[in-house]
């Protein structure tokens, strides 16, 4: 309902009011007041005449006011019309345009001329969907743009236009619906500006933002921001790993707080200088602290961001991890200072020279070697450090375009101390390129002392290839790369050679081995290429080229390189055939001279046995009868007979003792068993110390020369525990084990000392004794092993008896305590 409609009503409801509110007066006043009927009938009259008069007027002023209304209404909307008429036609920015209530265009101002490239002309008349894109026409967008429009009074959104061109831009519509006064659809007023530009920008700023959290993520250096008083706000998984420290840590940290504490004073005064100075950005190395302690160094590019009133709003730090890069530069200048400590403490003479050979630094070795001051010879030519026949070589060096010299070879040339002096040297001349003119070092060496070792050295050889051909040594070399084998000229002559070449195949010298030693090569490898030995030596049997095996002693050392890699083996060649053969000449004499002892020894033994202990027998009989005449005539001379016959009681006993020591007689007549019991219980008698004897098994009758050798172990076994145990209680054990005959002797005692007991082991000859023993089995083939300890020492003797020497006549013997 309109304003002026309104307005006249509220006036109409007004006097109808008044007019009610008389007419009830005066009904009141009829009915209360006044009772005459001719008075009551006037005053009704009157009632209805100001009822009549008061609605006329009523109706009147309404009819008028509505009027007046209406035209104000109609001079309005023709000024809102050529208000908008006035805007629309002079506003660019802005698309201003009409729609009917069909949605065709009206009306069409310059600024939607601009925006569209539509003329007005052109565009009147034509439908709203004309200025929407194809796709959107086909889904009835626009007509949903206005169906909302009409619903609600209003529509606005950013939406694509075609421009008549058929180019697509954005743009930011606001369409408003327009009604007549009865309320009517009148049409849709439309405003469109340009949001192209805008919409670009925002995809950009988007793209960037875009852009910026991938690179922030995924950046190869740390990224943190952080607020001016330094809080973590934000970092990056690089970032994280530098500091080694959970993002989560990080964003409850300052910045200072992972700040190695020498830095933390400088970091902060530049942080302090950006905040207060003015200063943007900057750049230093610093260092921070991880966790475990380590120290992290690192390029720090700091950025300070303002907002829009230029206040500081925070810091972006982009952080490189250069500890890498800081170690290899210490370990350069570490490696600097390495090489001037060398320079100036090498005995080598170090001499500079710029392009044209003239010095300009030397060490002190070199002021030592040539003997001259730094004075006397910078800025002269290293040509006066050589004699004039060295020269040409070096000027030839330096017109050429090598980069060493050696001076001289292997053997070295001549210079010249202060003075003139010559003295031999070794050593080279480097050209160094630095920029657009080469220098020269020269490295020199004094060769005087090293001269007098070669003379000392070849003589020193010389000497030894004499008593090497003397010593008939054979040396062999094999190339563990190559597998060839170096034989020297001795060697060949050894195994009787024939062949020129120096070289032989491995794989041939294998086979002049005998069949028996070729298992023994795996043991000499083993023992070669253990990195704790790393030699070998044995004796082997090689064919002769006449077809005769020879006993060679045969030793190698293995070679490394310098990364402990096996380059190759050394070793030397001795032949033993003859040592060998005058060994067993000396066995089989010594075998003979223990056999020719033992018949000697039975023979005294039988002597002292049949004659002297006979006599003594005889002796002591004739001295028990002189006493007893002696007793008739009752003689003082009774006491000097009885001295007489305990001397010879004595003798006898002496005597007997000592010939079965010698040869026992039970050991022919009953064998070891017998024996061996019989003299372990005049032992135990003897020394005092209890001894057990423990026979296992049936040992019966063994070869004469076996039981006479284990006899004589336990002779020589029980001797030593007397001598050198100190025991309280010892042990006795034989037995056999099929075709194995053993002896055991043990005892309590405090044992050997490991390093005799290794001698004893390597068989040294340590006394008559243990290598006695050792003979004797050895020649029967037998072993003796002995073992000891703080708790004791056992003594053990084997001997292999075949099957068909074994006798079992005599009967089996169980264990025996002796004492």
């Amino acid at each position: 309902m309109t304003s002026p409609t309104r307005n006249a009503l509220l006036i109409s409801a007004a006097f109808t009011g008044a007019i009610l509110l008389a007419t009830l007066f005066t009904d009141y006043l009829i009915d209360h007041w006044i009772s005459e009927p001719a008075v009551a009938q006037r005053w009704q009259t009157v009632k209805t005449l100001a009822v009549a008069t008061v609605g006329g007027l009523t109706a009147f002023l309404v009819a008028r006011h509505v009027l007046r209304a209406r035209e104000r209404m109609v001079s309005a909307i023709a000024a809102d019309r050529t208000r908008e008429s006035e805007l629309g036609t002079g506003v660019t920015e802005y698309a201003i345009y009409l729609l009917d209530p069909e949605g065709l265009i009206t009306s069409w101002n310059l600024g939607a001329t601009r925006i569209t490239g539509w003329q007005a002309a052109e565009i009147l008349g034509k439908p709203f969907r004309t200025l929407f894109p194809q796709s959107d026409v086909s889904l009835r967008e626009p007509e949903r743009i206005l169906k909302t429009a009409a619903a609600e009074g209003r529509f606005s959104g950013d939406r694509r236009l075609v421009r008549r061109d058929g180019e697509t831009l954005w743009a930011n519509t606001t369409i408003t619906l327009l009604r007549h006064p009865d309320g009517s659809i009148r049409g849709y007023a439309c405003v469109s500006r340009d949001v192209t530009a805008q919409r670009k920008a925002a995809a950009a700023l988007a793209d960037s933002e875009r852009l910026f959290r991938v690179f922030f993520a995924q950046a190869a250096v740390g990224i943190a921001q952080f607020s001016p008083s330094g809080r973590i706000l934000r970092v990056n998984r690089c970032f994280c790993d530098i500091v080694g420290r959970s993002e989560e840590i990080l964003r409850r940290s300052r910045i200072s707080g992972i700040t190695h504490r020498e830095n933390i004073e400088s970091d902060t005064e530049m942080m302090r200088r950006c905040l207060e100075q003015g200063l943007d950005r900057y750049e230093r190395e610093t260092r921070f602290m991880r966790p475990d302690g380590r120290v992290v160094w690192v390029t720090l590019s700091m950025s300070l961001v303002r907002d829009n009133t230029h206040r500081p709003a925070y810091f972006i730090a982009v952080v490189a991890d250069i500890t890498a890069r800081k170690e290899a530069e210490a370990a350069v200048e570490e490696s600097r200072n390495r090489l001037a400590g060398i320079v100036e403490t090498t005995r080598d003479a170090i001499i500079t020279t710029d392009a044209s050979l003239r010095i300009v630094r030397t060490n002190p070795a070199a002021r030592e070697m040539f003997r001259r001051r730094d004075e006397e010879w910078l800025g002269h030519s290293l040509f006066t450090l050589f004699p004039p026949e060295h020269r040409k070589q070096i000027q030839e060096f330096m017109g050429s375009s090598e980069r060493t010299l050696q001076l001289g070879g292997i053997r070295g040339i001549t210079a010249l101390r202060a003075g003139g002096e010559p003295f031999p040297v070794e050593g080279s001349i480097l050209r160094i390129e630095s920029g657009a003119s080469p220098f020269f070092t020269a490295i020199l060496r004094d060769n005087t002392e090293r001269r007098r070792y070669e003379a000392a050295i070849a003589e020193s050889g010389h000497r030894l290839q004499v008593a090497v051909e003397a010593a008939h040594l054979g040396f062999w070399d094999l190339d563990l790369d190559t597998l060839k084998l170096y034989v020297s000229e001795e060697l060949k002559r050894l195994i009787g050679l024939k062949t020129r070449a120096d070289t032989l195949d491995p794989r041939t010298s294998l086979r002049l081995i005998h069949p028996e030693d070729r298992s023994r090569i795996d043991q000499i490898r083993e023992h070669i290429f253990d990195p704790e030995k790393g030699s070998a030596a044995l004796e082997l049997r090689v064919r002769h080229a006449d077809g005769t095996y020879r006993d060679l002693s045969i030793h190698g050392v293995l070679l490394r390189d310098d990364a402990g890699n096996p380059t190759r083996i050394l070793g030397t060649v001795l032949e033993m055939t003859p040592i060998r053969e005058a060994e067993r000449k000396v066995r089989h004499l010594s075998a003979r001279i223990l056999s020719l002892q033992d018949a000697e020894r039975r023979r005294i033994a039988r002597e002292l046995h049949d004659t002297t202990a006979q006599n003594l027998a005889a002796l002591n009989i004739n001295l028990g009868r002189l006493r007893r005449a002696l007793e008739r005539e009752r003689s003082g001379q009774i006491a000097l007979v009885d001295d007489s016959v305990a001397l010879a009681d004595m003798s006898v006993q002496q005597i007997r003792t000592m010939s079965y020591l010698l040869h026992p007689p039970l050991l022919e007549d009953f064998g070891l068993e017998r024996a061996a019991r019989d003299y372990i219980n005049g032992f135990a008698e003897r020394s005092g110390i209890p001894t057990d004897l423990e026979i296992r098994g049936s040992v019966g009758r063994l070869p004469d020369e076996v039981e006479l050798a284990l006899f004589r172990v336990l002779q020589e076994s029980l001797a030593n525990v007397v001598r050198h145990s100190g025991c309280t209680r010892a042990e006795v054990r034989l037995g056999r084990d099929d075709d194995l005959v053993y002896l055991e002797v043990s005892d309590n005692g405090h044992g050997i000392d490991p390093e005799t007991l290794k001698r004893l082991r390597e068989q040294a000859p340590l006394g008559v004794g243990v290598s006695g023993m050792t003979e004797r089995l050895a020649q029967i083939g037998g072993r003796l092993e002995i073992n000891s300890d703080q708790n004791g020492t056992t003594v053990r003797a084997t001997v292999a008896v075949e099957p068909d020497e074994l006798h079992t006549d005599s009967p089996p013997s169980t264990t025996d305590a002796l004492s």
